[in-house]
């Protein structure tokens, strides 16, 4: 089993500081090596400050390596979608495709996870298993369906996009437009990452709770609540 620098360097002085450390001090390096074992979404200053963390997740021949990236924009509800970003004249750019478009905004985040925690698997149109690890990446703007994050292979380039369960296609951004593909690979949490505790229940899964729960109210139905046994099972 493989451990980050930093994560054992972090467990180490997490097990010695009833003897090295403070209370105070002691919660705080306890708190510091919980945040080694998430997802995490980093603004695009703390990624370029350090470019080692972020995942590689494609290749582009003009612009080098892509990242694993989500980005807004007002007109889309402010939601988050899945796509690309990587270094351009260094600086940081952030591309996702919507609906027949490629988009580009600079309110975006770079993905985090844990040394070897993930993995990309093949998947394709057809399948009609879905794996229960895919790790989330935003949500659809209008309908609120969660948005996975995918890559695929296309003009040479391997790029990474956003996938809904109910279209079972990867949409990248590619030359001002958006191209489906029937044929990806998906990332997913591995089976060292679920040891760890990695789960793809993320807080903005919370949002698209609120806002079904609002169409309820509408409709004087009682809210419902979400479920981490639930969302596992799904």
């Amino acid at each position: 089993m493989l451990f980050s620098n930093s994560f054992l360097a972090l467990s180490f002085i997490a097990a010695s500081t009833p003897l090295l450390f403070s209370a105070s001090e002691s919660e705080f390096l306890v708190k510091n090596l919980s945040e080694v074992q998430k997802i995490r979404w980093i603004s695009a200053t703390e990624a370029k400050a350090n470019m080692s963390q972020l995942i590689p997740a494609g290749i582009n021949p003009r612009f080098s390596t892509s990242y694993v990236a989500r980005g807004r924009l007002p007109i889309h509800n402010n939601r988050w979608i899945p796509g690309k970003a990587y270094k351009k004249e260094e600086k940081l750019v952030m591309y996702y495709a919507y609906r027949g478009e490629e988009l580009s905004t600079e309110d975006f985040e770079l993905l985090v996870v844990p040394f070897d925690t993930t993995t990309w698997i093949w998947m394709d149109s057809e399948i009609k298993v879905f794996p229960k690890l895919a790790i989330v990446g935003g949500l659809e703007p209008n309908t609120v369906e969660t948005m996975y994050i995918c890559r695929g292979t296309y003009d040479n380039y391997v790029i990474t996009g956003n996938l809904l369960k109910s279209s079972g296609v990867c949409s990248i951004s590619y030359n001002y437009g958006e191209v489906r593909l029937h044929h990806y690979e998906l990332l997913v949490i591995n089976p060292y990452g679920e040891s760890l505790g990695l789960s793809n229940y993320e807080p903005y899964q919370l949002k698209a709770e609120d806002i079904h729960n609002e169409y309820r109210a509408i409709h004087h139905v009682d809210p419902l609540t979400l479920s981490d046994e639930a969302s596992r099972e799904f």
